[in-house]
């Protein structure tokens, strides 16, 4: 009977998880907006919406906040990515005109979730979980030590089973330690006293190079934009091999954003690229933000996605199908795939020469 009984709880569970898995997102009617998260689902209509903005659930990937008109908010995790779907974008910026919500989105997410709050509060807050954890450490600790000599006495000793308990503990004490460490962390960032970490990455004008598989040579690419956040992305201009050799700055002067083979916003530079140095006299103007082309999923059209100077959706365009083939995929690459990509764009390509 008790096995029937587990197997129906486990059922039900699965089931329920199943169900919600596949409601997980946001909806919109005439009667307001529907988020349905992993664990809850939030009813607002819209005269409680106060506006759409951007949001996060991780301080790295976008997501979709609704701010409130009575203070709060809601954030939509199954709309997260990195950047924000220019489609989710598009939908939701639709839904909001009908309704005359404003909706302050651009696909870039925020620094740290709750971006909009004040960074005090925000410090107060994490200051609040760095004393819970430190507590939570604390007894766990102290509890060990009488768990152990309870499991030491017990009547059947030399049962490893006694000494769960202690090893619990002692597991709860070390998730705890860990935890107070980065709620303290977070709290010092928010007072501004202590530097966020830069990624591994040149700024705008940085020049690199991308050692292609088998010996293929070494790829230029040069850093056009980044988005204005410590870890944003990177818009970058890739360039022919250049053979074996790795590359000097000096040789990269003669090249032009004409020369690209391939445009493409990466999501940071892999460590083991080389950094060749800074771009001499660094304008802007002559390494444009391109339009992106997509294959609109629910229409089947051609898209022409516009992006600002900051790598932030504008909007969007319907394209004709033979000018998507010339524009750079709206589509995010990892460095990786960007390696991979180039190796197979340039396949059976000689490589360019460069002089000094």
């Amino acid at each position: 009977m008790a096995v029937f009984v587990y197997l129906v709880v486990v059922a039900v569970a699965v089931s329920s998880a199943l169900y919600r898995g596949w409601r997980l997102g946001v909806r919109f009617d005439d009667l307001g907006v529907m988020v349905c998260n992993p664990f809850r689902t939030y009813r607002i209509a819209w005269a409680e919406a106060g506006s759409f903005a951007d949001g996060t659930t991780d301080g790295r990937n976008w997501a979709l906040t609704v701010l409130l008109r009575r203070g709060g908010d809601v954030t939509a995790t199954a709309t997260r990515g990195r950047p924000g779907s220019p489609e989710i974008l598009m939908a939701v910026r639709r839904a909001a005109a009908r309704h005359q919500v404003p909706a302050r989105l651009t696909g870039v997410g925020a620094e740290r979730p709750r971006a909009w709050r004040d960074d005090a509060d925000e410090a107060r807050r994490q200051g609040a979980w760095f004393v819970v954890w430190l507590v939570v450490t604390v007894l766990a600790l102290a509890a060990v030590v009488p768990l152990f000599w309870w499991g030491r006495s017990h009547a059947s000793a030399h049962h490893l089973g006694n000494q769960y308990p202690a090893v619990f503990a002692a597991g709860l004490a070390v998730v705890g330690l860990f935890a107070a460490q980065a709620a303290w962390d977070k709290r010092q960032r928010f007072l501004g006293r202590r530097r966020i970490p830069a990624a591994d990455r040149y700024g705008e004008g940085g020049w690199f190079a991308v050692p292609l598989p088998k010996g293929g040579g070494f790829v230029p690419g040069l850093i056009a934009r980044t988005e204005p956040r410590p870890d944003g992305l990177l818009l970058c201009y890739f360039f022919a091999p250049t053979g074996t050799a790795e590359l000097t700055l000096g040789q990269l002067r003669e090249l032009t954003a004409a020369d690209a083979r391939l445009v493409q916003r990466l999501d940071g530079l892999a460590p083991k690229w080389p950094l060749l140095g800074r771009a001499e006299a660094w304008d802007r103007s002559a390494w444009p933000v391109p339009a992106f082309g997509r294959l609109d999923k629910k229409t089947g059209q051609s898209v022409r996605d516009i992006y600002d100077d900051d790598l932030r959706f504008v909007s969007e365009e319907i394209a004709d199908w033979e000018e998507l083939d010339g524009l750079p995929p709206t589509e995010l690459l990892s460095p990786y795939g960007a390696a991979e990509r180039l190796a197979g764009l340039l396949r059976d390509k000689p490589p360019t020469t460069l002089h000094p």
